[in-house]
């Protein structure tokens, strides 16, 4: 469930810094009423013992909150995003006052009687389970290969693609070597995106 709602907001954001080498654009403006409202009703559903898990959508929008939540997690995802924003837009907008929340089947019609309650926006987008994260017909990844891309991301900002290579980075890996680190294989609408982006 996606507490909150995504708005067409790309100024300021990590998509356009990594995607296009641009800092510029007004950052999404955040309504502090809203804020309060989103913070205190997930608060009182997690109190409420409705809530398995919670994670803020911030830098990298939706898509890559999505894809920490299920490197975390170690399950996959089945998203729907129920908008009609551009395709950059719906994955990577940074809009304020908004938490991705996951409930056991049984609990979802609670979980909505609750936030329709607070007054604060909500869709219901999607289901956990499998090994891939897929978000509608623009992202299809394996749980795995979001792993493998987003554990070195620090060593490669630091040291660049060579280390990648090296002993010291596997150093402690708790499985085996992968036979070649991948570097780019999340596709958005027939587009690759550079892996180091989805592991912002």
């Amino acid at each position: 469930v996606l507490v909150g709602e995504t708005y067409d907001e790309l100024g300021g954001s990590e998509y356009l810094k990594v995607e296009h080498g641009l800092v510029t654009g007004r950052p999404p403006a955040i309504d502090l009423e809203l804020e309060a409202g989103v913070q205190k009703a997930v608060r009182e559903a997690i109190r409420a013992g409705l809530v398995k898990s919670a994670h803020d959508c911030s830098e990298g929008g939706i898509a890559v909150a999505l894809a920490e939540c299920c490197i975390a997690g170690g399950v996959g995802a089945d998203v729907h995003l129920h908008d009609d924003l551009p395709a950059v837009s719906s994955l990577f907008s940074e809009s304020q006052s908004r938490i991705v929340v996951t409930c056991a089947e049984g609990d979802v019609d609670t979980l909505v009687d609750m936030l329709v309650a607070a007054s604060v926006p909500y869709s219901v987008i999607g289901t956990v389970g499998g090994d891939r994260l897929r978000i509608c017909e623009r992202v299809d990844v394996s749980v795995e290969d979001l792993r493998e891309a987003f554990e070195p991301t620090l060593e490669r900002l630091v040291h660049g693609d060579e280390t990648l290579q090296s002993e010291e980075l596997v150093e402690g890996w708790s499985g085996d070597r992968p036979a070649a680190w991948p570097r780019n294989a999340c596709v958005v609408e027939g587009r690759n995106l550079p892996w180091a982006f989805v592991s912002v």
